[in-house]
């Protein structure tokens, strides 16, 4: 259960509906900078050449790739 009620993680069949039809080979960076835990930016990972993003995790990571 998540502690903050107005905290919305993205679904993972929606991100996957977002990225549909994209072509990764014509996109060589993407932005996501309201990026909560991560779950847009983990998905953009497995794609992209560069994700730029921000999530709330301890550490606070901005754009790294997620250990």
């Amino acid at each position: 259960m998540l502690e903050n009620k107005d905290f919305y993680p993205t679904p993972d069949k929606l991100i996957e509906k977002m990225v549909e039809g994209l072509n990764f080979k014509m996109i060589r960076t993407v932005l996501e900078p309201s990026a909560g835990k991560g779950n847009i930016v983990e998905s953009l990972q497995k794609e992209a050449k560069k994700v730029l993003g921000s999530w709330t995790e301890k550490a606070g990571n901005r754009g790294e790739k997620r250990p």
